[in-house]
């Protein structure tokens, strides 16, 4: 149609998909509504085994699943989005929206809103290569780990230039949890997290698992909510020596701290700034204020006006 709402898909029957892709097939969807999915099992609308499938300009709104992905669910294939609207999706296991398991996600601009899962609010990632730019996470939430996304054992990693706002995680990682992502060349950058409570550590990101290997530079974490460690950053790695933690903002956590990178981690954190902590302990663990020149100071947020004048 000439935009989602003209044409809206709904199950032909109880517990079934509306749409399921088997044996290597390669569909696109575009321009329409997926709605009122309720299939059994994964994939509450569309499921895809081992095949690829493509939606842009899709809304899936009010699915639900009894496994993981209350609107979508890949397994083994790629799945291509653009400029889609997940919105008010339930699993009963993870990925309130999607699930990608062993899979690529490809996602450029898509917005995510009160969605809801045990782990992954709105998404959820286990293997396989996410990439993720100009995207929009907006009150989604997770009984456990991952308000919005949750990321499990991921190779290949790019999240960049997205929103997090107003997410819930009952365990760890208000907007993101991320767990044994191992990729070298992997970035989670220039992203604004903002507004996300955990239940108990990282209130905005944490970063857990066994070897951990990728680069967290150039994000704001502001106004995020922990009950314990790490009101906007917690990272917590047996073998972090491939992480990267560099020239992020971490303002007005709350929080036992604002930046807590556990004892024994080993990962590089420089150039980060933490302000205004609800407990006043901006770094905790193995890093402190002047150490890597991480610093404890206003970052002095200002207006500016757009004039050629560069002291206005």
């Amino acid at each position: 149609g000439d935009s989602a709402s003209d044409v809206v898909l709904s199950p032909d029957e109880a517990g079934a998909h509306i749409l399921e892709v088997t044996g290597g097939g390669e569909v696109t969807l575009q321009d329409l509504t997926v709605s009122s999915g309720a299939a059994d099992g994964d994939g509450g609308a569309l499921w895809a085994s081992f095949s690829d499938l493509t939606l842009t300009r899709v809304t899936a709104t009010s699915n639900q699943s009894s496994g993981d992905g209350g609107a979508v669910a890949v397994n083994g294939g790629t799945l291509t989005l653009a400029d889609c609207t997940f919105v008010g999706n339930t699993a009963t296991d993870d990925g309130g929206a999607l699930s990608v398991v062993t899979g690529s996600l490809v996602d450029l601009g898509s917005t995510y809103e009160d969605n809801a899962a045990v782990r992954g609010g709105a998404l959820v990632a286990e293997g396989g290569f996410v990439d993720i730019d100009g995207s929009v996470y907006q009150s989604n939430t997770a009984t456990e780990e991952g308000g919005a996304i949750t990321l499990s054992a991921v190779d290949g990693l790019s999240v960049l230039r997205s929103s997090f706002a107003s997410n819930i995680a009952g365990t760890r990682g208000g907007a993101l949890s991320l767990r044994d992502v191992d990729d070298s060349g992997g970035d989670l950058r220039n992203n604004l997290v903002q507004d996300n409570t955990a239940g108990s550590v990282g209130g905005g990101i944490a970063i857990t698992g066994d070897a951990t290997t990728f680069t967290l530079a150039n994000n704001t974490l502001t106004g995020n909510t922990s009950d314990d460690e790490g009101g906007g950053l917690y990272v917590e790695a047996d073998d972090g020596s491939g992480l990267v933690i560099w020239s992020n903002l971490v303002i007005a956590s709350f929080g036992a701290s604002g930046l807590y990178v556990v004892d024994g981690t080993g990962a590089s954190v420089r150039w980060n700034t933490s302000y205004l902590t609800s407990s006043g302990v901006e770094f905790g663990g193995e890093v402190s204020a002047g150490s890597d020149e991480n610093t404890e100071e206003n970052p002095l947020f200002t207006d500016f006006s757009n004039d050629g004048d560069p002291s206005n």
